[in-house]
């Protein structure tokens, strides 16, 4: 089934927003896992922010549970000891650009259909 015009920009535009989203969360991934400066995951501290409430959601919900404990731990092993790095990766990479997805989508959306009514609005007058 083709995807009408009126969905496609949207929907391209969220798609946008979330892929920038998640590479940010990369390369802050990156930037984190080969730090020498043990304090370097406290970039993360500011995806609480830019993806309120969602990133705090996320966290709350999925941050402590037994299998990402067992991440966290695993990662610590091989993964130059910074363990809490893997889970702000899956947390703010996977809600966080959700999150961006859905609100440059839904921003999109609403401003594709203020533009068509004031279009629709200046052909009568």
């Amino acid at each position: 089934m083709p995807i009408s015009s009126v969905t496609r920009k949207p929907l391209l535009v969220g798609a946008s927003a979330g892929l920038l989203h998640f590479l940010l969360c990369v390369l802050v991934f990156t930037s984190v896992q080969f730090s020498a400066d043990g304090q370097a995951g406290f970039v993360w501290v500011a995806f609480f922010a830019l993806d309120f409430p969602t990133g705090s959601l996320a966290y709350e919900l999925l941050g402590n549970i037994s299998p990402m404990t067992a991440l966290i731990d695993w990662w610590y092993s091989i993964g130059n000891s910074q363990g809490p790095n893997i889970r702000a990766l899956i947390l703010f990479g996977i809600f966080g650009s959700l999150h961006w997805f859905f609100v440059a989508a839904l921003v999109a959306a609403a401003l594709q259909r203020l533009l068509l009514i004031r279009h629709r609005g200046q052909e009568r007058g």
